[in-house]
């Protein structure tokens, strides 16, 4: 499917300006410079009662103008006004569906059992492509034959897109670091359809499906080609999953964690072990200094005194020095006010 440009989209909400709403890229050629057709790329959203945002979503793909685009929207059975607003768009959109399913991961899952793209990825109904995104990932795939999945920064923002609070930046490909590290962000990240056929999307998983796929990607593929270019945006908002972070999230990292220590030499195993504890020693402690909850719940005194006890190497590590830093920092203007 070729997109239209934005005079034949929904006109966008009252107030609504900029990227994705009054803002399109140019016109792309319907072919490549060389002649030959753009790769397909497909793009599936999962969504939920995320009326509030899918819109912006999925103008942000649609938008992007690309000639050769397969577009699918798996919704959950949205009890709120998120199916209106699908219906809208729905002459651009490939397929669409809504109806009760096992959670995020299930209708991904979902949606790649239905994709013909080359080149595929997947994108939450509250997060957005940045403009010209489609076209810079295509051209890397076309220009690096060799290159499996392609992953850029991610710009982190909580209201207007155009002002990020930080950029996620893709780094540190190395298992086991890769876990915990969570170097890729997912909307951001691009890959051949053959390489997900081959690995396999495991849709059990609650919070870290995408790291449990990009670790096999990773193990098979090598590390990702890396674009400098900003491709898309991850909305931290107090109703996204990722906001209220549960003792789930952190089974999630444990099983990925187990599953590889099996696929490994012993001394391998052991690493894995002490990035794992130290992981979760350091994330208890900078949780407990500074105040913030972890995995949605209060860090009390006697859980943090329990995981260290159970791993007093967990603490010896620049994200602990760090925590203390801020600490003192945070006591030292308490004075001054």
């Amino acid at each position: 499917m070729s997109c239209s440009v934005i005079a034949e989209l929904p006109s966008a909400p009252e107030g609504r300006t900029g990227w994705p709403w009054t803002i399109d890229n140019n016109d792309l050629p319907e072919l490549m410079d060389d002649g030959t057709p753009w790769p397909r790329i497909s793009i599936v959203t999962p969504s939920f009662n995320q009326a509030e945002f899918i819109e912006e979503t999925i103008r942000s793909v649609l938008l992007q103008e690309y000639p050769n685009l397969e577009f699918i929207v798996v919704d959950g059975g949205s009890t709120d006004l998120s199916v209106e607003i699908i219906k809208q768009y729905e002459q651009f959109i490939t397929y669409w569906v809504s109806e009760p399913d096992e959670g995020q991961a299930d209708a991904i899952g979902k949606g790649l059992a239905r994709t013909t793209g080359e080149i595929e990825c997947y994108l939450n109904s509250d997060d957005v492509l940045f403009p010209n995104s489609l076209r810079i990932v295509a051209r890397k795939f076309v220009e690096q034959k060799d290159a499996t999945w392609v992953s850029g920064p991610c710009n982190i923002f909580s209201e207007d897109i155009s002002h990020p609070d930080s950029v996620w930046i893709p780094r540190a490909f190395k298992m086991p670091l890769f876990i915990f590290g969570i170097p890729a962000a997912q909307q951001s990240t691009f890959w051949k359809r053959t390489a997900r056929q081959d690995v396999g999307f495991d849709t059990t998983y609650y919070f870290c499906m995408d790291i449990a796929f990009f670790s096999k990607l990773l193990e098979a593929y090598g590390p990702p080609l890396i674009v400098d270019e900003v491709l898309a945006g991850f909305r931290e908002h107090p109703k996204s999953k990722t906001s209220n972070k549960q003792k789930v999230w952190a089974a999630d990292l444990e099983r990925i964690a187990r599953y590889w220590s099996h696929r490994y030499s012993f001394r391998r195993r052991i690493w894995l072990k002490h990035v794992w504890k130290t992981w979760r020693v350091r994330t208890a402690f900078s949780s407990y200094l500074l105040g913030s909850p972890l995995f949605g719940e209060p860090v009390g005194r006697k859980q943090l005194l329990w995981l260290i006890a159970s791993y007093p190497p967990g603490l010896l590590n620049r994200q602990c020095a760090g925590a203390v830093r801020r600490y003192l920092l945070k006591v030292n203007r308490a004075k001054q006010s």
